[in-house]
């Protein structure tokens, strides 16, 4: 009897020791994914404290033409994740997809100068773009880059 009790005493030891394994192994693992998700949005909130765009000229009427000024410290280049938003009179804005091949959605006409990263809007260029629209005349336009900074303006 003093055996069994014993032995029984011993496994329960040894199961709270693997238990108390199991958790501070888990708890370790919990806190390593919680540091890199920190790390993480701390990134993009550095990137997104470095994003500024500004509208400076808009003309047109279906197709409408856009000027864009990254005045921010950010390059952007991942342009299909880029919206514009388009609204006529008093109606719901419309969406707009990057699309550069033309047809319903807005493209890139150039970038100016282009010179430190050809194909990316740097800091400090100007981008020329044209939204292919459904209808117009339009009164309101906005951009939003893909980190979800935005300009609009109101067009007259």
């Amino acid at each position: 009897m003093a055996a069994a009790s014993l032995v029984a005493t011993a496994i329960g030891i040894l199961l709270l020791i693997i238990t108390g394994y199991l958790l501070a192994g888990g708890l370790i693992s919990l806190t390593g994914t919680m540091i890199s998700a920190e790390k993480d949005m701390t990134a993009l909130n550095s990137r997104i404290a470095g994003t500024s765009i500004l509208i400076t000229g808009t003309s047109g009427n279906t197709t409408l033409s856009i000027t864009l000024s990254n005045i921010g410290n950010e390059r952007i280049s991942d342009y299909e994740f880029m919206d514009v938003y388009v609204q006529a009179g008093d109606s719901v804005p419309e969406f707009y997809r990057y699309n550069p091949s033309g047809g319903r959605g807005w493209r890139i006409i150039e970038i100016v100068p282009d010179t430190v990263y050809p194909g990316a809007w740097d800091p400090g260029e100007e981008m020329h773009i044209w939204v292919t629209a459904d209808t117009g005349p339009y009164s309101w336009v906005q951009v939003t880059t893909p980190n979800g900074i935005s300009a609009s303006a109101y067009l007259y």
